[in-house]
């Protein structure tokens, strides 16, 4: 049942052994990557599917606070599939001691790409939006469901202060 629910979610494990230094991904884990069934990376192959500069660097660093302090991540990030096409992934991992030593590193991976791309397309099209709307020359506030402004333009702004008016959530449905 666990199974199942995970390949419902796109929900993959993963583990380093620190001592024997060989990881383990899940079924689910490699088809996330688009890697073959057989297929299992050392560790600088695993890597290697972080974009390198700065996305590499953030995950090389959430490993080694985990092992160095036991400080747990669960990050949002692109990877570079074994077919080299980008794919979002949650990423959640975190460490195993013994004899306050670190032997291991666990954890989930997921498949958030059509979430991730869903939730970029509406950043981008509200930040497109809000540029239409700041460049107008007329006045334009957007209310939410309550009449409160949410949003001004400019032109608003300025009209409302020549007419000395301070509180711009002031403004109500029947206004």
């Amino acid at each position: 049942l666990v199974q199942r629910a995970n390949a419902l979610a796109k929900i993959g494990q993963w583990e380093i052994e620190l001592i024997n230094n060989t990881i383990y991904w899940s079924e689910i884990t490699r088809d996330i990557h688009e890697a073959p069934a057989d297929y299992t990376p050392n560790l600088e192959e695993a890597l290697k599917f972080y974009k390198e500069g700065s996305i590499r660097n953030l995950i090389m660093q959430k490993a080694m606070d985990a092992i160095e302090k036991g400080i747990s991540w669960d990050e949002e990030l692109p990877i570079l599939t074994y077919k080299n096409n980008e794919r979002w992934v949650r990423t959640i991992g975190d460490a195993e001691f013994k004899d306050g030593k670190c032997i291991k590193l666990y954890g989930s991976f997921q498949d958030i790409h059509l979430q991730k791309k869903a939730e970029i397309s509406l950043a981008r099209s509200e930040a497109f939006n809000r540029g239409i709307l700041k460049s107008l020359n007329s006045q334009i506030a957007v209310l939410n469901s309550e009449g409160i402004i949410i949003e001004t333009n400019d032109a608003w702004n300025q009209f409302s202060l020549q007419n000395g008016e301070t509180d711009l959530n002031k403004t109500s449905k029947g206004s």
